[in-house]
């Protein structure tokens, strides 16, 4: 459990942010706001074995549980560690409605998951241009700070060529989400990032037709 403890926190959990939890075949880290939570069972050892190996369940955000068989400590780590990331990236996007509103769209029944057409990845395309004017024109961002987001924004650009709709659009929040934690841009700056993305581009994910809608950039503090 220690061990456990130690991984969660590394990741870049606060200990009041998780608790964890042991009984006799498993112990269990727990994040209750996001409905996330880590598994991990030990395997009985037999004669052949070298070393102990582990069954981890892993949840995020109240989505699909995952099951990983017959792994060894270090993988258990590492499946730790990669948890407990996607869950603060939960937290930096839980006050925010645009996020909110994106997670709705990518999980709705409403919501075909169809690749995107060869016009739509167009128009993904032309309002990732749009958003990088805005920053070059409208923001005082350090030239390193623009060309890094501007490397992220292509990557998920192309990203739209192989992704179905409802991944693409993980895709996107994770990405700027990752841009956040990482100290690239501010969270007010990366919150408005995916906003501009996102209003000009909910069409493709509501089913509404006719050219995305433009709205007014916001003067960010």
């Amino acid at each position: 459990m220690t061990q456990l403890f130690q991984v969660a926190r590394a990741s870049g959990l606060s200990a009041t942010e998780f608790t964890l939890r042991r009984e006799i075949d498993w112990s269990g880290i727990y994040h209750e706001e996001s409905a996330s939570h880590v598994l991990v069972s030990p395997l009985a050892l037999n004669s052949l074995a070298w070393s102990p190996a582990y069954n981890v369940k892993v949840m995020v955000g109240g989505r699909r549980e995952t099951l990983h068989q017959g792994i060894g400590w270090i993988s258990v780590e590492r499946l730790v560690l990669s948890w407990g990331k996607q869950v603060v990236r939960w937290n930096v996007w839980t006050g925010s409605d645009q996020a909110k509103d994106a997670f709705t769209a990518a999980h709705g029944e409403e919501t075909g998951n169809a690749p995107f057409t060869e016009s739509e990845q167009r128009q993904i395309a032309a309002q990732f241009q749009d958003i990088k004017k805005y920053l070059k024109e409208e923001l005082s961002l350090p030239k390193e700070q623009v060309l890094r987001i501007e490397e992220k924004l292509d990557e998920v650009a192309e990203a739209s060529k192989r992704m179905d709709r409802k991944d693409w659009l993980v895709y996107l929040l994770g990405t700027i989400t990752a841009l956040i934690i990482t100290a690239t841009v501010a969270a007010p700056v990366g919150e408005h990032i995916f906003t501009m993305a996102f209003h000009g581009l909910a069409h493709l994910f509501t089913g509404g037709n006719g050219p995305p809608p433009q709205i007014p950039p916001r003067v960010i503090t």
